[in-house]
């Protein structure tokens, strides 16, 4: 761990070289650190070597099939590169498994948005699961109103997002706001 440690500040002091071979020692010391693969394949990603990133977490995996950060990260990789349905599988594979991960699950879903193949029900049904999964582990947490829902009354809406300002986001919610019934 101390080698990885060293390697976080190398790469903190933008010497991400040095950060590299730091990890490589650590993995020559226990090849089954998943840590270390992880932090390099970031590092690699960085630098815009998305291959050897990809290379590392598929090596990783075959003998840490069951770390999901390794498997998350690889999934946001593939999905970085456009290997969309890839990206899906894999995020699928995990949620299985662990089916409350919410990030991931959140990432899976972005990726669908962008697949010709996969239809809007499905697309659909997996946004509902997420919101069911999510009210189970948070439903907690959600506030009461205290006023009587009344199907007839005018709904006042408000938009917040640190993405209006300058942001593709801005752009498409504009013809939204300009057609709202005031």
């Amino acid at each position: 761990e101390a080698l990885v440690l060293l390697a976080e500040i190398f790469e903190a002091r933008g010497q991400p070289d040095r950060a590299i071979e730091q990890l490589d020692a650590a993995m020559r010391m226990r090849p089954d650190y998943a840590g270390a693969v992880y932090n390099k394949s970031l590092i690699l990603k960085s630098q815009g070597k998305f291959h050897q990133s990809e290379r590392a977490l598929r090596e990783a995996l075959a003998s840490n099939p069951e770390n999901m950060h390794l498997a998350h990260a690889l999934g946001d990789l593939l999905a970085g590169k456009g290997n969309l349905a890839e990206a899906v599988d894999l995020y699928r594979r995990v949620l299985t498994r662990s089916p409350r991960q919410q990030g991931l699950r959140s990432d899976m879903l972005l990726c669908l948005n962008h697949l010709d193949s996969v239809d809007r029900e499905t697309v659909f049904r997996e946004h509902r699961e997420y919101g069911r999964i999510a009210s189970l582990m948070h439903g907690s947490q959600l506030r009461k109103f205290p006023n009587a829902p009344d199907p007839g009354k005018r709904l006042r809406l408000g938009y917040v997002s640190g993405d209006f300002h300058e942001h593709p986001v801005a752009h498409f919610l504009e013809p939204l706001i300009e057609h709202l019934d005031r």
